[in-house]
């Protein structure tokens, strides 16, 4: 490439509007937590699934590096995805190192199972995304894209608390 030769892309910052009245409607501890983890889960699902089809270098904030949520479920998966049964060994060592290795930064041994059900992803995304490849050649077709891909996940979301309810209550 040549160093004077235009930029081609698109800088997107997806926001989850009203984020902070979505949280505070919450009347019990439960509540709050449930709607933070709503929005996280709906956020990264998203990031997710713009990282599956364009790799995580897209991802600018929130950052991969370090990110229990890449650590413990995308690179899990992607790994899986890429080297099926044999990724099992991999993936139980990443999975050990970074738990150590996060519960010595976040002061509190916590196993991957817990780490992806704290809330920790923004309302807010921030994606480098290739102009020109599948939905990315016009602006408004990158914006419709990102709000399907929102919808959904905020619909998975809902499904995957929807189904543990009577597994905490059974």
């Amino acid at each position: 490439t040549r160093p004077d030769a235009p930029l081609r892309g698109f800088l997107v910052l997806v926001d989850f509007p009203g984020v902070h009245a979505f949280v505070d409607a919450a009347r019990k501890a439960g509540d709050y937590w449930a709607g933070s983890w709503l929005i996280s889960n709906a956020m990264w699902r998203l990031a997710e699934r713009v990282m599956d089809e364009f790799g995580p270098d897209v991802l600018i904030s929130p950052t991969p590096r370090m990110n229990p949520y890449f650590h413990f479920g995308y690179l899990h998966r992607a790994l899986k995805r890429v080297l099926g049964e044999k990724a099992e060994g991999i993936q139980g060592k990443i999975r050990e190192v970074m738990e150590e290795l996060f519960g010595k930064l976040a002061g509190a041994r916590l196993s991957w199972e817990e780490w992806l059900r704290q809330p920790i992803i923004p309302g807010t995304l921030l994606l480098a995304l290739p102009k020109g490849i599948g939905w990315t050649e016009r602006a408004q077709t990158v914006a419709e894209k990102l709000a399907e891909i929102f919808r959904e996940s905020w619909r998975e979301g809902v499904e995957e608390i929807r189904d543990a309810l009577p597994a905490a209550t059974g």
